[in-house]
């Protein structure tokens, strides 16, 4: 059983994953309490939440889905354990106020989808560790604060466009 309180809510220990469209255009949700225990964030399951501000994706989650936090326009920024193997396309698409993004580096692979992070007008530097083995079309694009990204050894594939219309951009390290 959820709690929920102000906007608040407590995902009960023992979920294994939030299923699609399970907070669809939950304009007021603020923060989201997400146990260890989910293996899978659902296509589209935070879409629209736009009063959400931050969220902690614990480790043991390995799939977050297609348009997970899409218009999450208040999402300030997110932490990808080294647990997560695949980000789907689109999955922080026109997250607007989304100036920190934190991918741990470890063991296992990542690959990262088509337009994953376009449109985040905040964020300002990306740094892709070395077990990104792969980044999707588009994935950065239409980023106008976007001015430094730093992808390490690891990665083997660079979508098309990755970078386009990132007119502030003026450092990649390779």
């Amino acid at each position: 059983q959820l709690k929920v309180a102000n906007g608040h809510v407590i995902i009960p220990n023992g979920v294994t994953r939030i299923r699609t469209e399970t907070f669809y255009d939950c304009k007021s949700l603020k923060s989201v309490e997400i146990p260890s225990s989910v293996q899978s964030i659902g296509d589209n399951a935070f879409w629209r939440c736009e009063s959400l501000t931050s969220i902690i994706i614990p480790r043991g989650v390995k799939n977050i889905g297609s348009g997970a936090f899409e218009h999450c326009e208040s999402l300030e920024s997110v932490t990808i354990p080294d647990s997560v193997t695949e980000i789907g396309e689109d999955a922080f698409w026109g997250c607007n106020s989304l100036t920190n993004v934190r991918i741990d580096d470890g063991p296992q692979n990542l690959i990262i989808g088509d337009n994953a992070f376009t449109c985040c007008d905040s964020l300002i530097s990306i740094l892709l560790p070395s077990r990104v083995l792969s980044i999707g079309n588009e994935v950065f694009s239409f980023n106008t604060s976007l001015k430094k990204v730093i992808l390490m050894k690891g990665l083997r594939n660079i979508g098309k466009k990755a970078f386009h219309k990132c007119s502030s951009l003026c450092y990649i390290n390779i």
